[in-house]
């Protein structure tokens, strides 16, 4: 991950792409629907017509792309990506039964969640507060949770469903 980081602040130094802020900050509904949203909602779309017109050049593109914006705006408004995605990493392994084992839901093919997963947020909240950005009263997280109800209400995102969140 740290070449991906390497590389995005290699483009948003040569193309004046300033960081929003030194602390972490949520994008606001406006950057997401005309930024960062935007962008990444074109990166689906890509994906998705690659994908039905079975071209596998245009899938990886749109693939390498997602990840690319993706880290790009983590830096940009200040997150720590790269440790972040070491939390989530650690999460997911964490669904191992205790024979080191996956358990996969024979409807979906989805990895279920094993007695043994510990959340990413706890982790990730301890990273954020590590760097002076989040305190007891969880602003940045009570701001996340606003901007995803007005995101919802504008139609920019769908709630999650109960399977997605399980």
């Amino acid at each position: 991950m740290s070449n991906v980081i390497n590389m995005v602040n290699q483009f948003n130094e040569i193309f004046k792409a300033d960081q929003v802020s030194s602390k972490v900050q949520m994008p606001t509904v406006e950057e997401m629907r005309d930024g960062f949203g935007a962008f990444m909602m074109e990166e689906v779309q890509e994906l998705a017509i690659a994908h039905a017109e079975n071209n596998v050049v245009e899938f990886f593109d749109a693939l390498c792309d997602i990840i690319y914006i993706t880290a790009q705006q983590a830096e940009l408004y200040g997150f720590p990506m790269a440790e972040g995605l070491l939390a989530v990493h650690a999460a997911n392994m964490s669904k191992l039964d205790d024979e080191g084992n996956p358990i996969i839901d024979p409807l979906n093919g989805k990895v279920k969640k094993s007695s043994n997963f510990v959340k990413p947020e706890v982790k990730l909240e301890a990273l954020l507060d590590a760097k002076g950005y989040v305190n007891d009263e969880k602003p940045v997280i009570k701001e996340f949770e606003e901007q995803m109800e007005d995101a919802q209400e504008a139609g920019y995102v769908r709630p999650a469903t109960d399977e997605e969140t399980s």
